[in-house]
């Protein structure tokens, strides 16, 4: 989370807490920065361009994602988009996300097992399938998992109580 939170926001981020870590790239690959940008309707508020925004996400998506599931796939509050005048713009360090995934620093293969014990939380609404994750249970083979009822994926912005009371309890056993 701190390499994302350094790599990836606008450098007013840490200090803005109204900035989200979270960022949607598409549109950006190929230098097309507001490709997804162009799909939303004239006059259309926040949560209509940002609803335009994720059909255009999905569309180029390819057809199987086993690892996803249907429901929860695009978190809209997250969403780093702003109003400028009557059109919108991204509020998000793209070109910093564009190099880093295009170079071999996001393209890193996972290796060795960690033997100790690892604390996996994760929201039953989440588009990522944890529970059935195989390469967890490989690189991982002690993981805790534990399931957060009715979360997405961001269980510290849904629900931050039962966050913390877990990783703190993990912490302190």
């Amino acid at each position: 989370m701190k390499l994302a939170y350094d790599l990836y926001h606008p450098p007013e981020g840490k200090e803005n807490k109204s900035l989200s870590p979270i960022i949607f790239l598409h549109g950006r690959l190929d230098s097309k920065k507001t490709e997804s940008l162009k799909v939303i309707p004239p006059q259309s508020d926040e949560t209509e361009a940002k609803k335009a925004i994720v059909a255009f996400i999905k569309d180029k998506l390819p057809p199987a994602q086993p690892q996803l599931k249907e429901r929860g796939v695009f978190e809209l509050d997250t969403m780093p988009i702003k109003k400028e005048g009557n059109t919108y713009a991204w509020q998000a360090n793209l070109d910093a996300l564009e190099d880093m995934l295009m170079s071999d620093k996001g393209n890193k293969q996972f290796s060795g097992i960690y033997e100790g014990d690892a604390l996996f939380l994760y929201g039953t609404e989440s588009f990522f399938n944890v529970k059935d994750d195989e390469d967890i249970n490989k690189l991982f083979p002690r993981a805790i998992k534990v399931p957060i009822e009715g979360a997405g994926h961001l269980i510290h912005q849904d629900y931050p109580e039962e966050f913390l009371k877990h990783i703190t309890d993990f912490i302190l056993k």
